[in-house]
């Protein structure tokens, strides 16, 4: 499917649709870029003022958790980052992955009426497939953190390359409409901060927590990972999911009926 050109994001079209906080902030959008986080962390050394988005309709080198690539073919999917200038607080900074994934699925279901779920702790799964990756990276400033959330959504992506880690899908299938990445890039942004304001972090959690999924299936986390991101099993846990704590730690019930916290790491289903 070739997304109609009008459709994919403008950097005036986002902004007409940002909330009074992000309406002035700098907007750049490329037709390809390397990866948005790494255009983003050339801001941030050029010393631009945050909060500033910067959303590509391609990536060449996409980059994912643990060093891993991201696919991100040309007019298929919405691939943004939006820095964030948040203080040094360790509870505030450990709630942005989790709230970008909150915020994404809020937009989905707003924009696209798609209700995905959350794989612990920074994918978002539609009918079983991966549709949306979560990239957070924190550069120290000297007022508090500088936040990247590097986000990518798979829209219209319906084929990959072989073999990806997880069985990859698309938001809209190819019968659906297409939909204004601008008014969903916007979306995501206004929730993502809307999602992070002290009076939403009762409503974020909860949110989080209705999505979870695999709550109360086996898995396996893993916790060490060689420079390629292949898990190491001989630093994994088993266990059963059970949820997720206040600090959207993964809580997990072991063989011998104790429970664990876990604060990192990768988990999959096991095969029993």
């Amino acid at each position: 499917m070739i997304y109609p050109s009008h459709l994919l994001p403008a950097s005036e079209q986002i902004r007409k649709y940002l909330a009074d906080a992000l309406a002035d902030m700098p907007i750049s959008v490329h037709a390809s870029i390397d990866s948005t986080n790494t255009q983003a962390r050339r801001l941030a050394e050029q010393q631009v003022s945050a909060p500033y988005l910067v959303v590509a309709h391609a990536q060449t080198a996409g980059r994912g958790r643990l060093g891993r690539s991201f696919y991100s073919p040309a007019g298929s999917g919405l691939y943004m980052t939006l820095a964030l200038d948040l203080r040094a607080d360790e509870a505030v900074v450990s709630r942005v992955t989790p709230a970008a994934a909150v915020a994404v699925f809020l937009a989905l279901e707003a924009v696209c009426q798609k209700r995905a779920q959350i794989k612990w702790v920074n994918d978002l799964y539609l009918d079983g497939k991966k549709i949306c990756g979560i990239l957070t990276e924190a550069i120290p400033t000297a007022d508090g953190i500088r936040v990247l959330v590097g986000i990518g959504i798979n829209i219209t992506t319906h084929s990959f390359p072989e073999g990806m880690r997880n069985p990859a899908g698309a938001v809209l299938s190819p019968t659906d409409a297409p939909v204004n990445l601008s008014l969903l890039c916007a979306t995501v942004a206004n929730a993502l901060v809307d999602a992070l304001h002290g009076d939403r972090t009762e409503a974020t959690l909860a949110c989080y927590r209705s999505r979870l999924m695999l709550v109360g299936e086996r898995v396996v986390c893993s916790r060490n990972f060689a420079p390629d991101g292949t898990p190491d099993p001989s630093r994994s846990v088993e266990g059963r999911i059970m949820g997720v704590d206040d600090d959207y730690g993964l809580l997990l019930r072991l063989d011998d009926a104790t429970q664990t916290v876990l604060r990192g790491g990768e988990i999959s289903l096991t095969v029993l």
